[in-house]
């Protein structure tokens, strides 16, 4: 642990893609699908994860700016098609959904926020059955600056009631923990995605995790009912 204070928390804010669930590689897959079918190119795993950050339909239309609006707006929607479509090989990170009931039975409040775009975590959240666990989905769609910036963060602990200083924000990027700490919230590395791993530790977040079940150790946390 660093100096954060973590008495008394009483929600947790999870990233979603490289955090809750196994995403990158569905996403990288219907990216190059889209794009190859658009323009005749695709990208590398790396190329496309550097794009990340923004909703994706955001992000098919600065890759595809040379192209007609009407051409742009199709590929958004063979992006989702693809994505849809290729959802089924997409898994939760072991141990998540225990952390997620776990927490839940213990009274801890949770929330998403993601800079993915509505329409595929509603996929992804309905597809694992966690809707009833989120009392807060915060997305790309849903605010006007994207993480490192605090607006999503804060958007989330708004929607549940909570203040800033009793919520923890869980991410495998390093935006992640720049972002909980911007918003006074407690940031913990979710290091089970080794993806970003050197620059999550690098952003000293306040609480490492090693694995999902890690964050059930963070000081604070409610005790079992």
């Amino acid at each position: 642990m660093t100096t954060a204070d973590t008495a008394g928390i009483r929600a947790v804010l999870f990233d979603m893609d490289g955090t809750l669930a196994d995403t990158f590689p569905v996403i990288i897959d219907a990216w190059n699908a889209t794009t190859d079918k658009a323009i005749g190119r695709t990208y590398t795993p790396e190329e496309v994860i550097a794009l990340f950050g923004t909703p994706e339909h955001d992000m098919l239309e600065k890759a595809l700016a040379g192209l007609e609006p009407e051409r742009i707006a199709q590929s958004i929607e063979t992006f989702h098609r693809f994505y849809e479509e290729l959802h089924g090989e997409i898994q939760p990170f072991p141990g998540v959904d225990d952390l997620l009931n776990e927490l839940h039975s213990r009274g801890v409040r949770m929330g998403i926020v993601t800079g993915k775009g509505k329409r595929t975590c509603a996929l992804t959240i309905r597809a694992f059955g966690w809707t009833d666990y989120f009392g807060s989905v915060i997305t790309g769609d849903d605010v006007t600056l994207q993480k490192p910036h605090p607006e999503s963060p804060l958007k989330a602990a708004g929607e549940l009631g909570i203040e800033s200083a009793e919520c923890a924000f869980a991410g495998d990027n390093p935006l992640d923990i720049q972002a909980g700490k911007a918003a006074g919230m407690v940031s913990i590395a979710a290091a089970w995605h080794p993806v970003y791993e050197q620059a999550l530790r690098d952003a000293q977040p306040d609480f490492l995790a090693e694995t999902p079940a890690d964050i059930l150790n963070l000081p604070g946390l409610p005790v079992i009912r």
